[in-house]
């Protein structure tokens, strides 16, 4: 089953070291947003000084985005901004660029009974080969792991 997600990306042009510099991914529960992603962590963890700015990624999904979905990008990025304030004191104050993106039917949730049908998902294929997080029990590392197998067996089928 598929349901919305609702995403905002920030940049910001802060030049001093923020609370958030070490940590890929925060929990924000009660908000307009279930996580803050810094997708700059990975850089912070090599720099020998810190350099200007981060990128930051939140992310609503089921029920928040579709509370989301109707409003103008500028609503939700207000709507976030609230809720990033409220978690970072003066956050809006050194975002310089925001964008929104709306996936009417942009995200797998599992539901009651889901796990009845994983044999199916997950058995040999002949002619398709299913790939993606829904698979499995580990985001990310599921959709690689799958699409890893998936063109791995396409690849030796096409010699």
């Amino acid at each position: 089953m598929y349901g919305p997600y609702v995403s905002a990306a920030f940049l910001t042009n802060e030049t001093e070291p923020q609370p958030w510099d070490h940590c890929y991914a925060i929990a924000t529960p009660k908000r307009a947003f279930n996580v803050f992603f810094n997708t700059s962590s990975l850089v912070r963890s090599r720099e020998s000084g810190r350099q200007p700015g981060s990128s930051i990624m939140v992310f609503s999904p089921a029920a928040l985005a579709a509370a989301l979905l109707e409003l103008d990008d500028g609503q939700v990025i207000d709507r976030y901004l609230k809720d990033l304030e409220d978690i970072f004191p003066g956050f809006s104050g050194i975002v310089v660029e925001a964008h929104v993106r709306r996936w009417p039917l942009g995200l797998a949730y599992c539901y009651p009974g889901r796990g009845r049908i994983q044999e199916a998902l997950t058995r040999p294929a002949q002619r398709i080969h299913l790939a993606g997080d829904y698979l499995g029990t580990f985001y990310t590392e599921t959709a690689i792991e799958t699409g890893e197998r998936a063109a791995s067996i396409i690849l030796q089928a096409l010699g």
